[in-house]
């Protein structure tokens, strides 16, 4: 099982992001939240990529990139 959590994110809403890459799915813990949200997604190993390419960016925006895959529907959240 390849599992990937990011504690330090540069973000002021987003306080850890965990991707599961077997599973296909992204738990988020907003900073307004203890409560962890989880998405799945079809390629959880794009969106890693992707997510690790947004780092990169100078422009970074990591709320605002996690919003837009919501949106798209990218990331789907699952019922508890």
């Amino acid at each position: 099982m390849t599992v990937k959590n990011y504690q330090e994110i540069p973000s002021s809403a987003i306080k850890n992001i965990v991707i599961d890459t077997e599973n296909n799915t992204v738990s988020i813990q907003y900073n307004s939240s203890e409560k962890n949200y989880t998405y799945s997604t079809e390629d959880a190993v794009s969106f890693d990529q992707q997510l690790l390419a947004e780092f990169d960016s100078e422009d970074i925006s990591v709320g605002s990139f996690i919003n837009q895959n919501i949106s798209s529907g990218t990331l789907q959240l699952l019922t508890n």
